[in-house]
């Protein structure tokens, strides 16, 4: 069955003053506190994504996928297809029955892109139970609950061009109830690609017997001396919290490289500490983390981020929102963080070729020229050096650029520019970070957009 999406039914607020009872109905802070929107402000929200209030981590952020359809069996007889892991496209169908399937458990749930089908030649999705879904309209389709030969064929033999995308299940919520959850691609979960940008990945270092180490995170438990051991790359300073420190531990030392001379911290408690960087050009030792330990017991040094909770981006990193409404008017505002301008790119995107309602903060020549586009016009901006950043329809934060007549897409993409029509990313993506980003469906007022920023922190 094709997935249908029914929008929020919303309950008006019931206010009873004089029982103390106006905030009944409104979403609480952070704190916990009750936080009263302004009129009409919350229900113009198209999507809104929130890395530090969803929670994300390093690991839900990885790029992941429910099924490997290469595993799925295929039927030369019946079609012909071409699979990689993530895609299915059928170029010609033999016989009416599967042309692919699964028969391996477990049967996992899976939305997909679907694209090359029309009322006449379209896509039929099935498992042992029967008939799951006709598909006569490219677009994004869940199926739940699937069973044994879950698989798909058309409707008619013949030749045709229908491509089936997995979507990954990594995404970052839609916050609005309205469903646009963006989906994550090629994010690693370590490094410059995650929840935080980390300035190391302890597993690319020397292992010295250590007993368990990840991206983040080295963990002593056993006796013995052990350690992981840098050497031959420049490396930035790294900001670590130790825990568990004990009378169990002989020692444990920071290592760091100063002006070709090697020194050590020692650590005799928990707490904050930082191993410092080294600008050094040397195949010699940069940086250790070792540890003894009298007894087992368990010490763990884990990396502290710069830009906590928020999602960055590392140049090959990005999101898509599919199935947004078409917009003839707007307000996107988002807290971000350049990293680097020195390849042109462009932070939000709604829409896709030549149908883009607006592109925010588009940067070329090491960032020297920025551009704001809305609706096709292009306007030369000063790029917003703050960390909040908006544009609206005729504004990109408060000065006003020149809107034209072009149409809109149903695409929202996070991290660059995005075409429908080939399923792919721009060469230049963004590299940088962002917490909260809000879409609206109109230009908010000056009132609203500075409501917005006061209270940011307690969305």
């Amino acid at each position: 069955m094709k997935q249908i999406n029914i929008p929020p039914i919303r309950i008006p607020e019931f206010r009873m003053p004089s029982l103390g009872l106006s905030t009944i109905g409104l979403p609480a802070d952070r704190s916990g506190n009750r936080l009263a929107w302004p009129s009409g402000l919350k229900d113009s929200i198209v999507c809104w994504y929130s890395p530090r209030k969803q929670g994300l981590t390093e690991y839900d952020v990885i790029e992941s996928y429910a099924e490997d359809f290469i595993t799925w069996d295929k039927f030369p007889n019946r079609g012909t297809v071409t699979v990689t892991q993530n895609t299915i496209i059928i170029t010609e169908s033999k016989e009416l029955y599967n042309v692919i399937e699964d028969k391996q458990e477990p049967y996992s749930d899976l939305t997909i892109n679907v694209t090359g089908v029309s009322d006449d030649l379209f896509l039929i999705v099935s498992d042992n139970t029967g008939r799951k879904g006709e598909i006569k309209k490219d677009g994004i389709y869940t199926f739940k609950n699937n069973a044994r030969y879950f698989g798909f064929k058309t409707n008619a033999v013949g030749e045709c061009n229908i491509k089936i995308t997995q979507l990954p299940t990594s995404k970052a919520k839609d916050f609005s109830a309205n469903g646009h959850d963006l989906f994550l691609y090629k994010f690693k979960g370590k490094l410059d690609s995650g929840i935080g940008l980390y300035h190391a990945d302890f597993t690319e270092w020397a292992n010295n017997n250590s007993d368990e180490v990840s991206p983040e995170q080295v963990v002593f438990t056993t006796v013995g001396e052990k350690g992981i051991t840098l050497r031959g790359t420049k490396t930035n300073s790294i900001n670590i919290q130790v825990k568990g420190f004990s009378d169990k531990v002989r020692y444990l030392r920071l290592g760091y490289n100063e002006n070709g001379v090697f020194k050590e911290i020692g650590v005799f408690k928990d707490g904050i500490y930082t191993i410092p960087g080294s600008e050094l050009e040397t195949s010699g030792l940069l940086s250790r983390i070792s540890c003894s330990l009298k007894d087992d017991s368990k010490v763990t040094v884990t990396q502290i981020p710069d830009y906590p909770n928020q999602l960055c981006y590392n140049g090959s990193s990005y999101g898509v929102a599919y199935g947004l409404p078409i917009l003839s008017d707007y307000t996107i505002i988002a807290d971000r963080t350049w990293f680097d301008k020195s390849n042109p790119t462009n932070f939000i995107t709604k829409g896709s070729d030549s149908k883009i309602s607006f592109l925010l903060e588009e940067v070329s020549n090491n960032g020297e020229l920025c551009k704001a586009q809305s609706f096709g016009s292009y306007s030369t901006i000063s790029l917003e050096t703050g960390d909040i950043t908006y544009q609206t329809k005729n504004k990109y934060n408060n000065n006003d650029i020149v809107s034209g007549n072009s149409a809109d897409d149903d695409v929202f993409i996070v991290g660059g520019r995005y075409s429908k029509t080939s399923n792919s990313m721009s060469t230049y993506k963004f590299v940088g970070c962002h917490g909260d980003i809000l879409l609206f469906n109109r230009t908010l007022t000056d009132d609203e957009i500075t409501w917005l920023k006061e209270n940011w922190e307690k969305l």
